[in-house]
């Protein structure tokens, strides 16, 4: 892995997806026990096509490849202008391209973001990158609010891309 650097995962795979919202939970320093629970209340692994193995082991990595990236210690501390030059968050946004899976990610990280009853400083400015790198800015007007979990796309849970690789 290249130094500041995350490891690479297929562009718009159920990892690539799993590490993005790894990185809005974890952009305060902690991973919530609320945020948790959203997982399993949104259905996201089933959503993303992912098994719940497989989000664990992504989030792990996260966790790893931020010590080796030369991510400044303490994350959540970042100011919005620190995010969005950030080429690690920069990253691990640009891995999702396909049009709907951002549609349903969105959704996911809007849920995800108010798990925990507020939506930090630090999440804003995350989701407000997201929108920055995804939609210029401007998310679209069907996503301003968020569907129910029932009205989403499905994806198909699989083995992850990286584990049937190392296999």
């Amino acid at each position: 892995m290249e130094s500041g650097k995350m490891r690479a995962y297929e562009a718009d795979s159920p990892e690539a997806m799993a590490r993005l919202l790894t990185a809005l939970m974890a952009i305060d320093d902690r991973i919530e026990d609320a945020e948790i629970e959203a997982l399993t209340t949104l259905d996201v692994c089933r959503r993303i096509g992912i098994l719940s193995s497989c989000f664990a082991e992504v989030l792990r990595a996260y966790f790893a490849d931020l010590q080796t990236t030369g991510l400044p210690d303490g994350v959540g501390g970042n100011s919005r202008r620190r995010l969005q030059e950030s080429p690690v968050y920069v990253q691990v946004i640009d891995a999702v391209t396909d049009e709907t899976a951002r549609m349903l990610l969105w959704e996911i990280m809007v849920g995800l973001a108010r798990a925990d009853g507020d939506i930090c400083a630090n999440e804003a400015a995350f989701l407000s990158l997201v929108a920055q790198r995804w939609w210029l800015g401007q998310v679209p007007s069907r996503l301003q609010r968020p569907a129910s979990v029932a009205d989403t796309p499905q994806r198909r849970p699989a083995e992850g891309r990286a584990e049937r690789a190392a296999a």
